[in-house]
């Protein structure tokens, strides 16, 4: 179910790279970013933050990213400084859709970052619900979360 106060944003990684000033360009394809888990990734509810990686990697021209504004950390003041600008860029460079029932968005996480807007829900029965799904291309590197065809989830 939809809800036409909720967007769905989405902002592709070349027009991001594009957008930031060079100096911070440079600082997000090193490695000085650390990102936590999500917590509906965790099952055991610990937390913990991933070994320094760089936000872009590959060509600049078609770049790929691990990118949470929530979650990822830089862990020095020149990456914590790009990391505010590339999160100023998503919110000024993306585009938003209005998702309906019955509509299905696949979205690149490697190619586009993505988020959803505020919205105030009715807690009716009737708020806005979505299903996710995750396509991975190799199942063993999931082989101790997975039973049978299925991977569990916390």
């Amino acid at each position: 179910r939809g809800d036409p106060a909720a967007r769905t944003t989405l902002a592709a990684s070349p027009a991001l790279v594009r957008a930031l000033p060079t100096r911070h360009r440079r600082v997000l394809f090193e490695p000085r970013f650390r990102t936590a888990v999500d917590e509906s990734h965790r099952p055991d509810g610990r937390q913990y933050l991933g070994a320094p990686r760089p936000v872009f990697e590959g060509p600049t021209d078609r770049p790929v990213m691990v990118f949470d504004a929530d979650l990822m950390i830089g862990i020095d003041d020149q990456a914590t400084a790009a990391l505010t600008a590339l999160t100023d860029v998503v919110d000024e460079h993306h585009t938003s859709v209005v998702l309906e029932a019955g509509d299905l968005l696949v979205v690149d996480n490697y190619r586009v970052v993505h988020g959803r807007s505020s919205f105030t829900p009715r807690f009716d029965g009737t708020d806005r619900w979505l299903q996710r799904t995750f396509v991975i291309s190799d199942l063993a590197t999931c082989a101790t979360a997975r039973e049978g065809r299925v991977l569990a989830s916390a």
